[in-house]
């Protein structure tokens, strides 16, 4: 590390241009990046600080979705009016991250390509659905929310990409972050669901998706147990299926947090409790 630089570009495009170089990575916030460093864990020359580009900020979008710049803060996501109704799981998420010096630094573009399937901002954005757009010097390309997350702290960002903005889309109504952490609050969650949906207009769930954390190797969708509510009124009995099918379709492993069978009990117990928490009336006005 002593021979270390730190570039800060004041353009997208020179800061491309310096990711295009052999030994360069992009640095957010650096909460992740600084852990990983001291840890020995990342061989790189240049740290490419992206904390001067106009990247950040949160606004309507194109048909009525939201864009996220990618460095943007988790505390702005927290605090923005925005995620509120139909997006309110990304709130609840980014409200829960780490600790309010952590939240005022580590950016969303940084968590995402971070990879960490334990943290709390990607399932609620895996659950909202939308799209990255990452840039490089050979221009932009957009990659599904859906696509983003392929495996142990590893997403499809490149080296040479930069996340310049996350776009969610407004195909739910109703959307719920629940997370299980029987230690401190500021650690990383055992299991995280997130969940959306979105009814037609005989009650019936015509758009639903839930994510889960810490349940596998990365982020993933229960897909499962997604389909498995299309169609479908809102019901008790419902999501105790789709919790037990999510269960299923988990593939954790074992740590100091719980043994692999423990996990996945969690994961049908937290999910029963996102679905739950969606607000939406059920067995004849119960919640």
């Amino acid at each position: 590390m002593s021979d270390l630089q730190v570039l800060t570009p004041r353009t997208l495009e020179e800061a491309v241009a310096l990711l295009a170089d052999d030994g360069a990575i992009a640095i957010g916030g650096g909460t992740s990046t600084a852990m990983m460093l001291k840890a020995g864990l990342l061989d790189v020359s240049t740290l490419v600080n992206l904390g001067r580009l106009a990247l950040s900020g949160i606004a309507f979008a194109d048909n009525g979705t939201i864009a996220i710049g990618g460095t943007t803060t988790i505390r702005e996501i927290a605090a923005s009016p925005l995620f509120a109704g139909s997006t309110s799981a990304l709130t609840t998420a980014a409200r829960v991250v780490g600790n309010p010096r952590v939240r005022a630094v580590a950016t969303v573009g940084g968590t995402i390509v971070h990879g960490d399937p334990r943290q709390d901002v990607p399932p609620a954005l895996l659950a909202l659905g939308g799209s990255v757009t990452l840039a490089s010097t050979r221009g932009t390309r957009e990659v599904p929310l859906s696509e983003f997350f392929v495996g142990f702290m590893e997403s499809a960002c490149r080296e040479d990409e930069i996340v310049t903005r996350i776009v969610i889309g407004q195909d739910h109504d109703h959307s719920a972050y629940v997370r299980f952490n029987p230690a401190s609050e500021d650690d990383y969650a055992v299991v995280a669901v997130a969940a959306s949906l979105a009814l037609d207009a005989t009650g019936r769930i015509n758009s639903a998706r839930i994510a889960l954390g810490g349940a596998a190797a990365t982020v993933i969708l229960a897909e499962e147990a997604s389909e498995l509510m299309l169609g479908e009124k809102p019901s008790r009995d419902l999501w105790h299926a789709a919790a037990n099918t999510a269960m299923r379709e988990s593939d954790p492993t074992s740590d100091r947090r719980g043994s692999v069978e423990y996990k996945r009990q969690m994961v049908s117990v937290i999910t029963e409790r996102a679905l739950t928490k969606l607000a939406i009336d059920v067995d004849n006005g119960l919640a």
